[in-house]
């Protein structure tokens, strides 16, 4: 285990993700012969396809490129028996050609990758993880963004998305890129990301970063998994589609939100949590918590809520705000009081002693 943890991360993960089990010294021994590690997790990529004789995944993945509006050379079943001539006609073009990306493939152009930045083995975003975890499910597709090769057949930009490759042991359409001068790898991946926001406005969606918080709540909470962790755009849109009324809470709790600066996507998700199955006590809910009518105990749930999102305002105004996940939980905890007749004398969420999300009663 000693030696498989002093490997570097890009050899690790050839290993972990191989059918045929490697020894961790081998690779270690090519390490200590000056092979790079990118190339050695190459070998162990190809040594694995071939052992294994596993079959591409070739139809596994939607085309959103038509033959009729490719304008780029297209030759994906010769991928891997053409590398060596497309890296030659870089020399003297900049072209692009349409790819079915294997992990034979993907190994092959890593074992070009030098000076490139530490890859990003976890991480909800543009990580090696998030990258594999996407191309498992189904939902990578062809969107022109390009693995770069270099004049002089070097890898200038794709590394995270080739590893994810061989991560997930898929075969994904992809766009390559032959040509370019070396130093223009410092120029990638410039250009601002594309929020959750902006990918639902293409949608036509209206009031989209609010909706995306509580799109990516709803996922969340549905799916008990850990604050920090985001739905992918395939996620977040598959998650409105099964929950449209998401738009309707959250056009229902505006005034609310308003009215108390409290996070719009938090609590239109807590809010549609609640009223899935129960509508009409959400609808007397949010009017008494809004309004302040007729709250005349300061044992009901409302008044302690309406009390606890009044002192919120106060602090927030000092600078000092309830984050957006608690105002969500304490909002939930009242909804199960108010539901079900209980007083309630405080409302908090201990999530630093360990306490879990709050769940509908």
């Amino acid at each position: 285990m000693e030696a498989f943890d002093a490997l570097p991360a890009v050899v690790r993960m050839a290993i972990a993700f191989s059918n045929f089990p490697f020894d961790a010294r081998v690779a270690a021994r090519f390490l200590r012969r000056g092979h790079s590690a990118p190339h050695v997790a190459a070998l162990i990529v190809s040594a694995d396809y071939r052992l294994t004789k596993e079959k591409p995944l070739m139809n596994s993945y939607p085309r959103r490129l038509s033959k009729s509006s490719a304008v780029m050379d297209a030759h994906p079943t010769a991928a891997s028996d053409n590398l060596r001539a497309w890296i030659e006609r870089g020399e003297r073009e900049v072209f692009s050609v349409v790819v079915d990306m294997t992990p034979d493939l993907a190994a092959r152009l890593l074992s070009t990758n030098e000076d490139n930045r530490p890859l990003r083995i976890e991480g909800p975003k543009r990580s090696v993880r998030a990258y594999a975890d996407a191309m498992r499910r189904g939902e990578w597709l062809l969107n022109g963004e390009a693995i770069i090769v270099s004049r002089g057949g070097v890898l200038n930009d794709g590394q995270h998305r080739l590893n994810a490759v061989i991560g997930s042991a898929a075969t994904v359409p992809m766009v390559l890129t032959f040509g370019v001068d070396r130093d223009s790898r410092h120029t990638v991946d410039q250009g601002a990301a594309r929020t959750p926001g902006n990918i639902l406005s293409m949608y036509g969606e209206k009031r989209t970063n609010a909706l995306a918080t509580a799109i990516s709540f709803v996922w969340l909470y549905d799916g008990q998994r850990v604050a920090g962790n985001y739905p992918s755009p395939e996620e977040m849109m598959d998650t409105l589609d099964s929950n449209p009324a998401i738009r309707d809470a959250l056009s229902a709790t505006d005034k609310l939100a308003r009215q108390f600066q409290l996070s719009k996507g938090y609590i239109a998700g807590a809010a549609y949590v609640c009223g899935r199955t129960r509508q009409n006590v959400l609808d007397s809910f949010l009017h008494a918590l809004t309004t302040g009518i007729g709250l005349d105990s300061d044992r009901d749930p409302v008044f302690v809520l309406r009390k606890r999102f009044m002192n919120h305002l106060a602090q927030t105004r000092r600078g000092n705000r309830m984050v957006a996940l608690e105002q969500a939980a304490v909002f939930i905890k009242a909804f199960n009081a108010f539901r079900t007749g209980r007083g309630a004398s405080v409302l908090r969420w201990p999530h630093f002693e360990g306490e879990a999300f709050p769940r509908l009663d």
